[in-house]
Protein backbone atom coordinates (compact mmCIF):
# COMPACT_ATOMS: atom_id res chain seq x y z
CA UNK A 1 0.00 0.00 0.00
CA UNK A 2 1.17 3.57 -0.47
CA UNK A 3 2.33 5.10 2.27
CA UNK A 4 0.50 8.24 1.18
CA UNK A 5 -2.61 6.57 1.97
CA UNK A 6 -1.74 5.87 5.09
CA UNK A 7 -0.89 9.67 5.98
CA UNK A 8 -3.69 10.58 4.09
CA UNK A 9 -6.79 12.03 6.03
CA UNK A 10 -10.52 12.48 5.21
CA UNK A 11 -13.83 13.47 6.69
CA UNK A 12 -16.16 10.93 8.53
CA UNK A 13 -19.13 10.37 6.08
CA UNK A 14 -21.09 10.80 9.40
CA UNK A 15 -20.06 13.77 11.25
CA UNK A 16 -17.62 14.74 8.80
CA UNK A 17 -14.72 14.76 11.49
CA UNK A 18 -11.04 14.81 9.98
CA UNK A 19 -10.11 10.39 10.06
CA UNK A 20 -6.99 8.90 9.82
CA UNK A 21 -5.86 5.80 8.80
CA UNK A 22 -6.63 2.52 10.20
CA UNK A 23 -6.22 -0.76 8.74
CA UNK A 24 -6.19 -2.49 5.27
CA UNK A 25 -8.85 -5.47 4.33
CA UNK A 26 -9.02 -7.02 1.18
CA UNK A 27 -6.76 -4.29 -0.45
CA UNK A 28 -8.97 -1.91 0.55
CA UNK A 29 -8.55 1.03 3.27
CA UNK A 30 -10.02 1.71 6.02
CA UNK A 31 -10.64 4.73 8.39
CA UNK A 32 -11.57 5.54 12.07
CA UNK A 33 -13.41 8.92 12.83
CA UNK A 34 -11.85 10.03 16.71
CA UNK A 35 -15.56 11.88 17.26
CA UNK A 36 -18.28 9.30 16.43
CA UNK A 37 -16.36 6.17 16.44
CA UNK A 38 -17.69 4.90 12.97
CA UNK A 39 -14.85 2.53 10.90
CA UNK A 40 -15.76 3.21 7.11
CA UNK A 41 -14.15 2.44 3.77
CA UNK A 42 -12.53 4.83 1.96
CA UNK A 43 -14.99 5.32 -1.04
CA UNK A 44 -13.65 5.20 -4.51
CA UNK A 45 -15.61 5.90 -7.78
CA UNK A 46 -17.29 2.08 -7.94
CA UNK A 47 -20.69 2.90 -6.63
CA UNK A 48 -22.34 1.92 -9.60
CA UNK A 49 -20.13 -1.55 -9.86
CA UNK A 50 -21.15 -2.05 -5.93
CA UNK A 51 -24.70 -1.84 -6.42
CA UNK A 52 -24.48 -3.96 -9.67
CA UNK A 53 -22.81 -6.56 -8.20
CA UNK A 54 -25.47 -6.93 -5.19
CA UNK A 55 -28.08 -7.43 -7.89
CA UNK A 56 -26.39 -9.21 -10.17
CA UNK A 57 -23.99 -11.73 -8.32
CA UNK A 58 -24.94 -11.66 -4.08
CA UNK A 59 -27.01 -14.17 -4.66
CA UNK A 60 -24.85 -17.12 -6.53
CA UNK A 61 -21.78 -15.72 -3.60
CA UNK A 62 -23.61 -15.88 -0.17
CA UNK A 63 -27.05 -17.61 0.28
CA UNK A 64 -26.02 -20.50 1.45
CA UNK A 65 -26.86 -19.86 4.95
CA UNK A 66 -30.24 -18.64 4.19
CA UNK A 67 -31.13 -21.73 2.22
CA UNK A 68 -29.38 -23.74 4.88
CA UNK A 69 -32.22 -22.84 7.19
CA UNK A 70 -29.24 -22.39 9.84
CA UNK A 71 -30.84 -18.48 10.52
CA UNK A 72 -34.41 -19.74 11.36
CA UNK A 73 -33.84 -19.49 15.37
CA UNK A 74 -32.18 -15.41 14.92
CA UNK A 75 -35.18 -14.74 12.78
CA UNK A 76 -37.59 -16.17 15.48
CA UNK A 77 -35.30 -13.87 18.19
CA UNK A 78 -36.05 -10.70 16.12
CA UNK A 79 -39.45 -11.53 15.99
CA UNK A 80 -39.74 -11.98 20.03
CA UNK A 81 -37.72 -9.31 20.16
CA UNK A 82 -40.26 -7.00 18.06
CA UNK A 83 -43.23 -8.37 19.70
CA UNK A 84 -42.13 -7.00 22.75
CA UNK A 85 -42.58 -3.37 22.37
CA UNK A 86 -45.09 -3.78 19.48
CA UNK A 87 -48.20 -6.51 18.42
CA UNK A 88 -47.84 -7.78 14.94
CA UNK A 89 -48.73 -5.09 12.24
CA UNK A 90 -47.41 -3.73 9.16
CA UNK A 91 -43.44 -4.72 8.66
CA UNK A 92 -40.75 -4.11 5.84
CA UNK A 93 -37.90 -5.98 5.93
CA UNK A 94 -34.71 -4.22 3.81
CA UNK A 95 -32.37 -5.85 2.22
CA UNK A 96 -34.79 -9.72 2.77
CA UNK A 97 -32.86 -11.92 0.77
CA UNK A 98 -34.65 -14.93 0.09
CA UNK A 99 -37.47 -14.08 2.32
CA UNK A 100 -37.07 -16.52 5.02
CA UNK A 101 -38.01 -13.86 7.19
CA UNK A 102 -40.78 -12.70 5.96
CA UNK A 103 -41.95 -15.83 5.77
CA UNK A 104 -41.67 -16.98 9.28
CA UNK A 105 -43.05 -12.94 10.25
CA UNK A 106 -46.00 -13.45 7.76
CA UNK A 107 -47.00 -16.72 9.92
CA UNK A 108 -46.71 -15.13 13.54
CA UNK A 109 -49.57 -12.08 11.54
CA UNK A 110 -47.28 -9.68 10.64
CA UNK A 111 -48.53 -8.03 7.29
CA UNK A 112 -45.26 -8.01 5.36
CA UNK A 113 -43.32 -6.17 2.74
CA UNK A 114 -39.92 -7.08 1.03
CA UNK A 115 -37.15 -5.02 -0.94
CA UNK A 116 -33.83 -6.90 -2.29
CA UNK A 117 -31.61 -5.84 -5.01
CA UNK A 118 -31.13 -9.30 -5.73
CA UNK A 119 -32.90 -10.39 -8.94
CA UNK A 120 -32.42 -13.78 -8.17
CA UNK A 121 -33.00 -13.51 -4.30
CA UNK A 122 -36.54 -11.37 -4.96
CA UNK A 123 -37.49 -14.22 -7.24
CA UNK A 124 -37.03 -17.13 -4.83
CA UNK A 125 -39.04 -15.01 -2.14
CA UNK A 126 -41.75 -14.58 -4.27
CA UNK A 127 -41.95 -17.85 -4.39
CA UNK A 128 -42.31 -17.87 -0.69
CA UNK A 129 -44.72 -14.77 0.02
CA UNK A 130 -46.11 -13.76 -3.21
CA UNK A 131 -45.81 -10.32 -4.49
CA UNK A 132 -45.38 -8.32 -1.40
CA UNK A 133 -41.50 -8.59 -2.70
CA UNK A 134 -40.09 -5.65 -5.02
CA UNK A 135 -36.31 -6.06 -6.18
CA UNK A 136 -35.03 -2.56 -5.51
CA UNK A 137 -33.91 -0.11 -2.99
CA UNK A 138 -34.99 1.25 0.28
CA UNK A 139 -35.66 4.49 -2.43
CA UNK A 140 -38.07 2.24 -4.54
CA UNK A 141 -40.08 2.33 -1.72
CA UNK A 142 -43.05 4.27 -1.91
CA UNK A 143 -42.65 7.82 0.17
CA UNK A 144 -46.42 7.96 1.40
CA UNK A 145 -45.86 4.23 3.19
CA UNK A 146 -45.56 3.49 6.71
CA UNK A 147 -44.57 0.94 8.67
CA UNK A 148 -45.44 -0.44 12.07
CA UNK A 149 -41.36 -1.48 11.88
CA UNK A 150 -38.79 -1.80 9.41
CA UNK A 151 -35.62 -4.64 10.15
CA UNK A 152 -32.35 -4.10 8.10
CA UNK A 153 -30.55 -8.19 9.12
CA UNK A 154 -27.20 -7.35 8.10
CA UNK A 155 -27.58 -4.90 5.48
CA UNK A 156 -27.22 -1.65 6.89
CA UNK A 157 -22.99 -1.96 6.79
CA UNK A 158 -23.57 -2.73 3.10
CA UNK A 159 -25.03 0.25 2.22
CA UNK A 160 -22.68 2.86 0.52
CA UNK A 161 -24.68 5.74 1.85
CA UNK A 162 -26.29 4.68 5.11
CA UNK A 163 -26.71 7.79 7.24
CA UNK A 164 -29.14 9.15 4.27
CA UNK A 165 -30.67 5.73 4.08
CA UNK A 166 -31.16 5.36 7.61
CA UNK A 167 -33.25 8.97 7.83
CA UNK A 168 -35.49 7.51 4.92
CA UNK A 169 -36.23 4.36 7.23
CA UNK A 170 -36.92 6.58 9.87
CA UNK A 171 -39.84 8.93 7.66
CA UNK A 172 -41.26 5.62 6.99
CA UNK A 173 -42.11 4.34 10.01
CA UNK A 174 -45.49 5.20 11.62
CA UNK A 175 -45.21 6.93 14.68
CA UNK A 176 -43.94 5.43 17.30
CA UNK A 177 -42.61 2.87 15.26
CA UNK A 178 -39.99 0.19 15.84
CA UNK A 179 -36.70 -0.06 14.46
CA UNK A 180 -34.31 -3.34 14.15
CA UNK A 181 -30.71 -3.12 13.21
CA UNK A 182 -28.08 -6.50 13.04
CA UNK A 183 -24.88 -5.69 11.63
CA UNK A 184 -20.97 -6.88 12.33
CA UNK A 185 -19.81 -5.79 15.52
CA UNK A 186 -17.25 -3.32 14.12
CA UNK A 187 -15.23 -3.24 17.61
CA UNK A 188 -14.55 -6.81 17.43
CA UNK A 189 -13.67 -7.43 14.03
CA UNK A 190 -11.89 -4.52 13.55
CA UNK A 191 -9.92 -5.63 17.53
CA UNK A 192 -9.29 -9.11 15.94
CA UNK A 193 -7.97 -7.39 12.40
CA UNK A 194 -5.06 -5.17 14.29
CA UNK A 195 -4.55 -8.51 16.50
CA UNK A 196 -3.69 -10.35 12.90
CA UNK A 197 -1.59 -7.47 11.76
CA UNK A 198 0.84 -8.07 14.87
CA UNK A 199 0.53 -11.56 14.91
CA UNK A 200 1.11 -11.71 11.57
CA UNK A 201 -1.74 -14.05 10.71
CA UNK A 202 -3.51 -12.01 8.64
CA UNK A 203 -4.05 -13.92 6.33
CA UNK A 204 -5.42 -16.86 8.20
CA UNK A 205 -8.09 -14.28 10.09
CA UNK A 206 -9.44 -12.66 7.58
CA UNK A 207 -11.65 -15.95 6.46
CA UNK A 208 -13.72 -14.78 9.98
CA UNK A 209 -13.73 -10.97 9.65
CA UNK A 210 -16.23 -9.42 7.98
CA UNK A 211 -15.73 -5.55 6.54
CA UNK A 212 -18.24 -3.94 4.11
CA UNK A 213 -18.94 0.11 3.89
CA UNK A 214 -19.04 0.41 7.35
CA UNK A 215 -17.77 -1.66 10.64
CA UNK A 216 -20.37 -0.01 13.03
CA UNK A 217 -19.62 0.23 16.24
CA UNK A 218 -21.99 0.29 19.51
CA UNK A 219 -20.95 4.19 20.46
CA UNK A 220 -21.26 4.89 16.71
CA UNK A 221 -24.67 3.88 16.17
CA UNK A 222 -26.05 4.95 19.55
CA UNK A 223 -24.90 8.67 18.31
CA UNK A 224 -26.56 8.43 15.15
CA UNK A 225 -29.79 7.24 15.93
CA UNK A 226 -30.06 9.49 19.09
CA UNK A 227 -29.22 12.70 16.61
CA UNK A 228 -32.05 11.15 14.26
CA UNK A 229 -34.18 11.71 17.47
CA UNK A 230 -34.50 7.88 18.17
CA UNK A 231 -35.70 6.95 21.78
CA UNK A 232 -35.51 4.48 24.05
CA UNK A 233 -32.32 2.88 22.35
CA UNK A 234 -30.61 -0.77 23.16
CA UNK A 235 -27.58 -1.83 21.50
CA UNK A 236 -26.66 -5.72 22.67
CA UNK A 237 -24.88 -8.93 21.79
CA UNK A 238 -26.70 -10.57 18.61
CA UNK A 239 -26.73 -14.41 18.61
CA UNK A 240 -24.41 -15.88 16.72
CA UNK A 241 -25.31 -17.51 13.46
CA UNK A 242 -23.48 -20.45 14.11
CA UNK A 243 -21.73 -20.96 10.71
CA UNK A 244 -21.74 -23.61 8.10
CA UNK A 245 -17.96 -25.62 8.40
CA UNK A 246 -19.01 -29.12 8.20
CA UNK A 247 -19.68 -31.36 5.20
CA UNK A 248 -22.46 -32.96 5.41
CA UNK A 249 -22.73 -36.41 7.76
CA UNK A 250 -19.79 -34.90 9.92
CA UNK A 251 -22.49 -35.64 12.94
CA UNK A 252 -18.95 -35.71 15.87
CA UNK A 253 -17.54 -32.15 14.07
CA UNK A 254 -21.44 -30.50 13.67
CA UNK A 255 -22.13 -31.04 17.63
CA UNK A 256 -18.49 -29.32 18.30
CA UNK A 257 -19.32 -26.51 16.32
CA UNK A 258 -22.68 -26.28 18.27
CA UNK A 259 -20.96 -26.78 21.67
CA UNK A 260 -18.09 -24.47 20.61
CA UNK A 261 -20.47 -21.77 19.54
CA UNK A 262 -22.77 -22.28 22.86
CA UNK A 263 -19.57 -21.93 25.06
CA UNK A 264 -18.80 -18.74 23.17
CA UNK A 265 -21.99 -17.33 23.42
CA UNK A 266 -22.08 -17.57 26.94
CA UNK A 267 -18.60 -15.85 27.59
CA UNK A 268 -20.09 -13.01 25.37
CA UNK A 269 -22.92 -12.50 27.04
CA UNK A 270 -21.62 -13.24 30.59
CA UNK A 271 -19.21 -10.09 29.83
CA UNK A 272 -22.46 -8.14 28.59
CA UNK A 273 -23.90 -8.78 31.82
CA UNK A 274 -21.29 -7.99 33.79
CA UNK A 275 -20.69 -4.48 32.87
CA UNK A 276 -24.41 -3.15 32.08
CA UNK A 277 -23.94 -3.64 28.66
CA UNK A 278 -21.02 -1.61 27.99
CA UNK A 279 -18.87 -4.69 26.73
CA UNK A 280 -19.87 -5.65 23.89
CA UNK A 281 -17.46 -8.21 22.10
CA UNK A 282 -19.56 -10.72 20.32
CA UNK A 283 -18.59 -10.72 16.41
CA UNK A 284 -22.63 -9.44 15.78
CA UNK A 285 -24.69 -6.32 17.54
CA UNK A 286 -28.51 -5.91 17.39
CA UNK A 287 -30.01 -2.49 18.11
CA UNK A 288 -33.97 -2.00 18.60
CA UNK A 289 -35.26 1.64 18.82
CA UNK A 290 -38.45 3.57 18.88
CA UNK A 291 -39.56 6.21 16.76
CA UNK A 292 -39.40 9.79 18.47
CA UNK A 293 -41.87 12.01 18.58
CA UNK A 294 -39.68 15.44 17.61
CA UNK A 295 -38.25 14.26 14.15
CA UNK A 296 -34.31 14.27 13.89
CA UNK A 297 -31.67 16.31 15.33
CA UNK A 298 -29.19 17.09 12.97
Amino acid sequence: MPSNVRDEKINCPYCRSVSKFDFPFNKREYYHCPSCDLIFLRRGDDIKTTVDYYRESYYDDHTVDQLSGQRSNIYRHILDLLEDYTNPGSLLDLGCGCGFFLKEAGERGWQVSGVDPSEKSIAYARSLIGDNVVCGTLDDVPTDRRFDAITLINVLDHMVDACRQLKKVQDLLAPEGILYLRFPNGSFHSFVMRLSLMLSAKQFMNRFLIFHEYAITQRAIKRCLGDMGFVDIRVFNAHLTGGNFCPAGWTFAKLTVKILNSLTWGFFKSLEKLSGGRWLWGPSLQVIARKGTGGHRS
